[in-house]
């Protein structure tokens, strides 16, 4: 292996693992957000399970997908797609059925579309961060 092969895969390395405590601090910062706007002590806990699964699901998804192909040509807009998808899915599964109806009811009916905008402005953070 090449001195340069090997710079980039411990840069590759720092850059995953800031990515992943960038993840934890900005959702920290998110909770903090809701604790201190939402007054419903019942719609808190939920938003907070809620924020507490889109956190898991999307370094779930960075740890056991995108940094396996980051960086390769395999790392397509397809592809995008589908680790957009698996964070949207493993976030649902996590998430009560409470927590699903409050969504529902809350914020717009479709769960779907709230985790996607929850895991992208969560990403969006997380580049403009980094």
């Amino acid at each position: 292996m090449d001195w340069q092969t090997l710079i980039i895969k411990v840069a590759i390395g720092a850059v995953c693992a800031l990515a992943s405590g960038l993840i934890s601090w900005l959702l920290l910062k998110l909770k903090t957000l809701v604790s201190s706007k939402v007054k419903n002590a019942k719609a808190k806990e939920l938003l907070t399970a809620a924020l507490n699964a889109i956190e898991a699901a999307t370094k779930a998804t960075q740890q056991t997908f995108v940094d396996n192909i980051k960086r390769t040509d395999r790392w397509t807009k397809e592809a995008q797609q589908v680790a957009l998808t698996n964070a949207v899915n493993t976030a649902k599964a996590q998430m009560s059925d409470k927590v699903i109806s409050y969504i529902q009811k809350n914020c717009g009916g479709d769960v779907d579309a709230w985790c996607k905008t929850q895991v992208e402005a969560l990403l969006h953070d997380i580049k403009t961060k980094t």
